[in-house]
């Protein structure tokens, strides 16, 4: 009885008629001090060329900025982040995102001082995401019975819910490719890369979260996998994820648990994956990390960001494997049973 109705609160939570104009927006932020409005893009290829942005836009506090280059006869990049914020448009630093077309068109680009491992040089990169793949809702196609589950396992009480509040958050995500030119000190490259962006909005308090994983595998077939595990403070474990073939999307149903995986995600390491997508396929997916990069939220929640080539089957494909955890790294050891 307590898993239907987590099922129906976790339904009637869903919202499945929404202006896509508006959700593409920059976002006008809620009463809660976590509010944050995140876009992210990434572009990786099978030579390395790799690229990562994100903007998680804040009200009253430090802007997390995340614009890394890493591109074979180039060099290494990363954008430093400054105080001021650019009010009203999604841009800081120099890095701005604009929506040209709703649901399917973002234009990316750059213009300033990077830093690089030796020294400091002069970059700028103009891109387009354009979208060859739906929108993936998390609130709408994800498998509702699996976070009903989660959710009726744990002692409800008023304080409880107050903490759940910090999941109420709209999350989605398209795959596509990111074109265009990278100028580092008046040398040009032309580049194409499979892509992934995301964009999520609503409470995000870094301080609540233990762990995480995120896997995103862009397939050379054009079909893409997702599988996403997190830990919270009050909420030990939970999952979601899809796959994504000929525009039909298929929720993950079973998922690994934390002890499953690596405890980390360090460069050159390599794992295995197994979950189950609709009522009975089981998929390994295989992952390799070629490169990382690091970030810290708030002081207390760190990201390792890996570049990642996959292989399921025969099938090959660049992406993501993204690992976190709570600043305390004693908390990789946290078994979320």
């Amino acid at each position: 009885m307590k898993r239907l109705l987590a099922y129906v609160m976790v339904h009637r939570s869903a919202k499945k008629d929404v202006d896509l104009s508006r959700l593409e927006e920059r976002q006008t932020p809620t009463g809660s001090s976590f509010f944050n409005d995140s876009f992210y893009f990434c572009g990786r290829d099978a030579s390395g060329t790799s690229l990562v942005f994100r903007l998680g836009l804040r009200p009253q506090q430090r802007t997390e900025l995340w614009c890394d280059l890493i591109v074979p006869g180039l060099g290494r990049f990363r954008a430093l982040s400054v105080e001021a914020t650019d009010a009203g448009r999604i841009a800081h630093a120099g890095l701005a995102f604009e929506c040209v077309e709703p649901g399917r068109v973002w234009k990316i680009t750059y213009a300033g001082s990077m830093e690089t491992p030796e020294r400091a040089a002069k970059v700028d990169f103009e891109l387009l995401f354009q979208a060859d793949a739906p929108i993936v809702d998390f609130g709408v196609h994800g498998d509702s019975w699996s976070l009903a589950g989660y959710l009726a396992g744990q002692k409800w009480t008023r304080a409880w819910f107050e903490k759940l509040k910090d999941l109420s958050q709209v999350h989605y995500e398209q795959g596509g490719t990111l074109n265009g030119i990278i100028r580092v000190e008046g040398k040009t490259r032309e580049v194409s890369l499979p892509a992934v962006r995301d964009h999520s909005f609503g409470p995000r308090n870094w301080k609540a979260m233990r762990r995480h994983v995120w896997l995103m595998a862009l397939l050379e077939d054009g079909s893409h996998v997702n599988l996403s595990l997190v830990s919270y403070d009050f909420l030990p474990y939970m999952h979601s994820g899809y796959r994504i073939a000929k525009d039909r999307i298929e929720p993950v149903t079973r998922a690994p648990r934390f002890e499953d995986l690596p405890a980390k995600n360090t460069q050159g390491s390599s794992f295995d994956c197994s979950f189950r997508v609709g009522k009975s396929e089981t998929l390994i997916l295989r992952c390799r990390v070629d490169d990382l990069l690091e970030y810290t939220m708030d002081g207390a929640y760190d990201f390792f960001e890996g570049l990642a080539t996959f292989s399921l089957g025969s099938l090959k494909g660049t992406g993501i494997c993204e690992f976190g955890h709570a600043h305390d790294e004693n908390v990789i050891h946290h078994s979320a049973r």
